[in-house]
């Protein structure tokens, strides 16, 4: 019997059916209630060039080397979505590499070659211009090189890996 104040308002009788609808009912009510709670946290962004922040991109980039990144969003290195821009000067060479999570990327300023597979040949690559747009999926080989500075941005989801195929691992910026 339900009651309410104290007053019997009758049986309820409930099918197996209806509980699983209920209870389905209610994971995509708090999964959609999760995501409004969860964008409500997050702050608009809006940033000029002129205040990005560059830095040395760390490993596996060799110490003294002229690849510059900049994190525009989240935290590369943690799960979740983030937003990073990688300044390459003219001659950059990226070795086959690959990286857990899918690489989206588009090209903002210059041109980036990049190709798929685990052994440098700049006779394979695709010349991708400033509004260009390419995706790897995870864990697929792939290397690029610069002929003129070149500006990507790429938008991920981390935690952010990038594993050398000579072994060397890093990426998370």
């Amino acid at each position: 019997m339900a009651s309410f104040d104290g007053r019997v308002l009758g049986r309820v009788t409930v099918s197996k059916f209806q509980a699983a609808l209920l209870a389905v009912c209610l994971a995509i009510a708090s999964v959609v209630t999760y995501g409004v709670v969860t964008q409500a946290k997050t702050a608009a962004i809006f940033m000029n060039v002129g205040n990005i922040a560059w830095k040395a991109a760390g490993p596996p980039f060799p110490p003294g080397s002229s690849v510059k990144v900049a994190v525009i969003y989240g935290n590369p290195s943690l799960p979740g979505e983030y937003t990073l821009r990688l300044w390459q000067p003219a001659g950059t060479k990226i070795p086959p590499h690959i990286h857990s999570e899918a690489e989206r990327g588009t090209v903002l300023s210059g041109t980036l070659y990049i190709a798929v597979g685990s052994k440098f040949d700049m006779n394979k690559g695709t010349a991708i211009g400033p509004g260009g747009y390419f995706m790897i999926p995870p864990k697929t080989p792939h290397y690029a090189w610069t002929k003129v500075d070149t500006i990507v941005q790429v938008n991920a989801i981390g935690p952010r890996t990038m594993t050398l195929l000579t072994g060397k691992t890093g990426g998370g910026y």
